[in-house]
């Protein structure tokens, strides 16, 4: 665990190093590179629904003799998914930029997520796989080394005050593109192709991962949904600003997505060997293990949150301390949600998952419309009530769900 918490920290600071490089450029720089950020988020989450969600729960459950064909199925489809995702964008752009709806900035750094996106899905295929497989070490390497060049690129360009959304993008595509290569050219040899690999796993992916990929969506928009809207509503100005909240806040997300990182294989692992109340136990430990430490997260943020705003992005970012405080409220909900979010994929239950991502969603796009102007503020609040909606939801699915003694079969794919 320590060494996955490592490799998340490394990843969550190179991305926090990024937007404070794009942020001291100024608050609209830093709205339109968040809103870039969004949609590829937005991709992400489907491919870990539908392609790296299912490889971790199940590939435990696969002999050594299948387990290379099972990773060539994973990776077959992930590359298919990869190009619709990426064609599906470029129509959009062509679309956006005929009609006039896209012009400027907007337009530029929308354009730099056709080269961007592929990049950033493969490596996030890589480093899910790595972990899936018990290869936390290489992971970290590979992830310092990709480091090491976007870093140092970032600092060329502040060096030179070129740095903008849309050259931020390009030098994190570079990073991307070497972390790929790398991965590659050391795990080629693990996916053998099988002309039936990728049916059988496209059947697995879907049967499982269809209400993870609806849940992961429904997330991922509320997650960015008020940086949309800010964005289209506002203008980047304000988008900048809440996006620098965020970005204070996401300090955490270090230890949070390394530790989810760290409990989802294990989760999977303690449901497939020892049966639901052993799962259940592991629920209960990882819950107030995360309750502790984002308190600790949410009191220090409530004390030096607009300080930490202005140390890392500028004074001209400076009164927004009650923001941060408020969306570190937020983050405690969101470390409950992930772990009964693991919880319940692991156990067969997406669905329940998927209903409180709908229902926080809807809560937010509401909320923005009816109460966020141009107060910060009411935005955060709405944000902080969702993710604490989606919380009651899933808390309840979880305490109803039935206690199956195994994991249930998933229909269309043998195991």
């Amino acid at each position: 665990m320590v060494v996955i918490l490592v490799d998340q920290a490394v990843i969550s600071g190179t991305r926090l190093i990024t937007q404070v490089a794009v942020g001291r450029f100024g608050p609209d720089q830093l709205g339109l590179f968040g809103s870039a950020m969004g949609v590829v988020m937005t991709m992400v989450s489907l491919q870990e629904a539908l392609v790296s969600t299912p490889y971790t729960v199940f590939a435990p459950r696969q002999s050594r003799e299948k387990l290379s064909a099972f990773a060539s199925g994973a990776l077959l489809v992930q590359l298919l998914m990869m190009s619709l995702l990426t064609l599906g964008w470029v129509g959009i752009v062509l679309w956006k930029g005929s009609t006039g709806g896209w012009t400027g900035g907007i337009l530029l750094v929308m354009t730099a997520m056709i080269w961007f996106a592929p990049f950033q899905l493969l490596r996030e295929f890589g480093r899910r796989w790595m972990l899936a497989n018990n290869l936390p070490r290489p992971a970290l390497l590979l992830d310092v080394a990709s480091t090491v060049l976007v870093v140092g690129l970032l600092a060329v360009a502040v060096w030179l005050h070129w740095i903008n959304a849309w050259l931020a993008l390009v030098l994190v595509t570079a990073s991307n593109g070497l972390y790929v290569c790398l991965w590659l050219a050391l795990y080629r040899r693990e996916f053998p192709v099988r002309t039936t690999s990728p049916r059988e796993f496209a059947s697995l992916s879907w049967s499982y991962g269809r209400w993870i990929a609806g849940e992961g969506l429904c997330s991922v928009i509320m997650m960015y949904y008020l940086v949309w809207h800010l964005t289209f509503f506002m203008g980047e100005f304000q988008a900048g600003l809440f996006q620098s909240c965020m970005t204070v806040v996401f300090l955490a997300n270090p230890f949070l997505l390394g530790f989810v990182s760290f409990l989802g294989p294990r989760a999977a692992g303690t449901w497939h060997k020892s049966g639901w109340l052993a799962l259940w136990r592991l629920t209960w430990k990882s819950l107030l293990f995360v309750v502790a430490v984002l308190s600790v997260v949410a009191v220090f943020l409530g004390f030096a949150g607009e300080w930490l705003l202005v140390v890392v992005f500028g004074d001209q970012y400076a009164g927004n301390g009650p923001v941060v405080t408020m969306l570190g409220v937020g983050m405690i909900g969101l470390g409950i949600s992930y772990v009964i979010t693991c919880t319940l994929q692991t156990a067969g239950r997406p669905d329940v998952n998927f209903l409180g991502s709908v229902v926080s969603g809807l809560f937010l796009v509401v909320w923005s419309f009816l109460f966020v102007r141009e107060e910060l503020m009411t935005a955060a609040t709405g944000f902080v009530l969702a993710v604490f909606l989606g919380v009651l939801v899933r808390a309840i699915g979880l305490w109803i769900a039935p206690r199956n003694p195994s994991p249930p079969p998933v229909e269309g794919y043998p195991v």
